[in-house]
């Protein structure tokens, strides 16, 4: 692949990897930030690896979860673009019949004034969403676009939004995955899955932000 190109993709490989993972019983969470998003997929690359694998799951008696974010944008955007762009991932995976994972947004990161834009932008997806989602809160040792996400740098008043957006729609949030290398992270993570709760390697690391 070359910079700028649109990425090559093995299908055949890509699909018989996830048929192999469902073999033993696991479950795939497919076009992730930290995963194949930023990594040579852009957003049309992303919707391609979300409809094949999902028709796989679907074939196969897998389970599959798929990212929504905002990545299609291109360009600074103003909040009502940016539920826009989440509104048209969010479609998408839930037209394919995966669960959705709501990825934390660089735009939603550039263009939010505070806690209240936060609070709208997510309450108006989780109202809109058919089936409960996953939450995913990216720390910005990961991306520090992403620094000041839920409204704040610090972690307690961060923490604070984060959790008034699952008290407000306890329906709608299966479980929560915090990627943080801070150890209170842990804590979040814990205390605010309704259901489940996910946490990449870095969370339960002690390694200070």
């Amino acid at each position: 692949m070359s910079p700028g190109s649109p990425a090559a993709v093995d299908w055949d490989a890509t699909l018989a990897f996830r048929r192999h993972l469902w073999s033993h019983g696991l479950g795939v969470a497919e076009a992730m930030d930290t995963a194949q998003r930023g990594m040579g997929l852009d957003w049309a690359g992303a919707a391609e690896l979300i409809r094949r694998s999902a028709a796989e799951a679907r074939a196969s008696g897998g389970r599959i979860a798929c990212g929504v974010g905002t990545d299609q944008l291109t360009a600074p955007a103003t909040l009502a673009e940016v539920r826009q762009a989440y509104e048209e991932q969010l479609a998408l995976v839930e037209e394919s019949g995966a669960q959705a994972i709501l990825m934390a947004s660089r735009a939603l990161a550039a263009t939010a004034r505070g806690p209240e834009d936060y609070l709208e932008v997510y309450g108006h997806l989780l109202r809109q969403a058919a089936e409960p989602v996953v939450l995913h809160w990216l720390g910005p040792m990961f991306d520090p676009a992403l620094d000041g996400y839920w409204g704040s740098s610090g972690l307690d008043a961060a923490t604070d939004t984060f959790l008034e957006v699952i008290a407000a729609h306890p329906d709608k949030v299966d479980g929560i995955k915090v990627s943080s290398s801070t150890p209170s992270a842990r804590s979040t993570c814990a205390g605010a899955s309704r259901r489940a709760c996910a946490a990449t390697p870095a969370t339960t690391s002690t390694t200070p932000s």
